[in-house]
């Protein structure tokens, strides 16, 4: 317990993206942040009126500061891209937080014999270019079955092929990324974002995962690219609006927009890399939407449903309805109390 307890109370304060100073501060200096410190560090170990108020002021149960490492995350995997708009702290709570998911996640899919990894790839396909990136996206869509419909279930069709997908309450600077750790391969969303953002960073994310790019090439664009052709196949696209287009309604878009959960904006783009309409037109579009917030709102306006990833909270509820564990472990699991748990399990 005396060392499970200084990581836990450390990756908690992180996840909370409190400094030392802040979580006491956040008990009203009841104890020191030198204090806190040697807790930390192992060198200290707080009287039970601290450790309530320690997992009071980190908002969790006192029971999560001591439970043990069911599964060891090298939180050395967990490195992002995007770090140039975030502050370090909001980076480890992120980190923090994902690790945490993944730690309950993995728990559930061993208890559940369901620990299947993701293994799809085109190494082997090197990326020069949109082409290449829409040829790779072409056999993702083969490989999963999908044909030319629209995807209804994006979360779902990943998780099911083993895919870890967590979804974190976190500024609105980071869409989402990506890490692999142990062979689990996992895409972290925000899950703020409406759902048509949110399906472009889940396959913007499986991009970075499945392809290999040739030296110079940028990544970033690429995997833009292969995101908004999983979503929206350019055949598909060139049947429903055309070939050459001066002119393109919004009205045609939104249309396109609920049937396929992808935004006005990429498919602006995408006529646009398309050839479908000219350059000066793409930047016409661009320079109305910013000038214009009337038009701007019309244009960002989700259309498509909601989705979550839900395949955790499924697993955890066939084990309780197994009796495989107990209310109190499955409410410990998701994060909420018992009398929830009871709420939802309603037995058929």
């Amino acid at each position: 317990m005396n060392d499970i307890f200084p990581i836990r109370l450390r990756n908690a304060r992180k996840m909370r993206g409190f400094s030392q100073q802040e979580l006491s501060d956040a008990m009203q200096g009841f104890v020191s942040s030198n204090a806190i410190k040697k807790y930390e560090k192992g060198e200290m170990f707080p009287s039970s009126d601290v450790v309530i108020r320690l997992a009071s002021a980190l908002q969790i149960k006192i029971d999560d500061l001591f439970q043990p490492f069911s599964v060891k995350i090298d939180m050395s995997d967990i490195k992002y891209r995007k770090k140039s708009t975030l502050r370090k702290k909001d980076m480890e709570a992120i980190n923090q937080i994902a690790a945490h998911h993944l730690e309950k996640y993995i728990e559930v899919e061993r208890m559940c014999g369901e620990n299947n990894n993701f293994n799809k790839s085109y190494l082997d396909m090197v990326v020069h270019d949109e082409n290449d990136a829409r040829s790779v996206a072409s056999k993702f869509r083969q490989d999963f079955n999908l044909g030319y419909d629209p995807i209804s279930t994006p979360i779902e069709i990943l998780e099911s092929a083993g895919a870890k997908i967590i979804e974190v309450d976190v500024t609105e600077k980071f869409d989402g990324d990506n890490f692999t750790t142990d062979g689990i391969f996992v895409i972290i969303l925000n899950e703020n974002f409406h759902s048509e953002r949110k399906r472009l960073s889940l396959f913007h994310e499986t991009g970075h995962k499945v392809m290999s790019f040739a030296d110079g090439v940028d990544e970033e664009k690429m995997c833009n690219v292969f995101a908004n052709e999983v979503l929206l196949p350019s055949e598909v696209f060139i049947k429903m609006i055309g070939r050459k287009r001066a002119d393109v309604s919004l009205e045609e878009l939104k249309d396109i927009q609920a049937q396929y959960g992808i935004s006005v904006e990429a498919m602006m783009m995408k006529a646009r890399q398309l050839g479908i309409i000219s350059e000066n037109r793409y930047k016409t579009f661009c320079i109305r939407k910013n000038a214009n917030k009337n038009f701007r709102d019309k244009v960002q306006e989700s259309v498509f449903p909601k989705e979550k990833s839900n395949r955790f909270n499924r697993l955890v509820f066939k084990l309780l309805a197994s009796e495989e564990i107990t209310e109190s472990k499955c409410a410990s699991l998701l994060g909420c109390s018992i009398e929830d748990v009871r709420n939802r399990l309603m037995l058929v």
